[in-house]
Parts: structure tokens; sequence; C-alpha cells
């Protein structure tokens, strides 16, 4: 076998690895814009023991798609160097994956966009509401009558 082939045959193997790796950051992310789509409700619904249960979840897949990127990484850095050398059908089989992913990752990201302001609002509605309530009491505890103490005089003794 010669050295050019040797390359090619390493070069080829890389882009199965990577092309796994993105097949498998597809599937995660599939999943984890499922998730995403799920928690606008329960935002809306003030389901707070919910949400952090489906973040969590999230957590678990994004923890996932670190290992996979950090596991393909090397295969990457090879396939990107030799891009030239692989077949049509090889490359255009790695630029649809990652087509695939960058879309997933758009769509992902912009549901967390919109979810991130409706959490801010809600925020600021909470706050606003318990600046009313403590403002309230404070009004309150202003005409509440203030009961006078006995006098206590001290005399010689104490």
């Amino acid at each position: 076998m010669s050295e050019q082939t040797q390359k090619t045959s390493g070069l080829e193997a890389s882009a199965r690895k990577v092309a796994e790796g993105l097949e498998h950051q597809r599937v995660l992310l599939e999943e984890l814009h499922q998730l995403a789509v799920s928690q606008k409700p329960l935002i809306a619904g003030a389901e707070h023991d919910s949400l952090l249960e489906l973040v969590r979840r999230r957590q678990t897949l994004v923890e996932g798609l670190d290992q996979t990127r950090a596991g393909m990484s090397n295969d990457m850095e090879r396939v990107r160097g030799g891009i030239d050398s692989l077949c049509t059908e090889i490359r255009g089989g790695l630029r649809n994956l990652v087509s695939q992913v960058q879309e997933l990752v758009k769509k992902i990201a912009a549901i967390d966009t919109e979810d991130a302001r409706r959490l801010s609002e809600h925020q600021l509605k909470c706050r606003s509401q318990l600046e009313d309530m403590t403002a309230a009491a404070t009004a309150r505890n202003g005409y509440r009558s203030v009961k006078p103490t006995n006098a206590r005089f001290a005399d010689a003794k104490g």
C-alpha cells in the first residue's frame, strides 16, 4: 500500500468518525430541541419544579454534546486539513450533517432567546409585585397605633 493510499484511508476513517460524531450530535440536538419547545408552556404556567427538571435534562444533553465534540476533535482537524482529498460523496455527507447540526443549533438558540426574554419579564413582574407588597405593608404599619409604654421613674434606689 502506497503512502498516499494510507493517508487517504486514514483520512476516510477520520471522516467516518466525524460523520458518526456529527450524527450523534444531531440526535442529541433533536432531543434538546424537543425539550426547548416543551419549556415554553412550563414558563407560561410558572411550573418552576417541572422547568428545573427540564433544565437538568437539557444540561445532561449539553454535556453529551461536549463529550462528543471533544471525542471527535482530532479527527475533525485531520478532516479539515484534507477535505479536498476526500471523495465528493463523503464531503457532501459531512457538509449535510454539519448543516443539519447548525440548523438545529440556530433553532434551539432562537427558542432559548425568546424563553429567556419571557423569564426576564416574569422576574420583573414578580419584583414589582414584591415591591408593591412591601410598600403596602409599610403604609399599613404607619397607621398602626403605638401603645404607650408605662412610664417608669427611677428614684435614688434605681
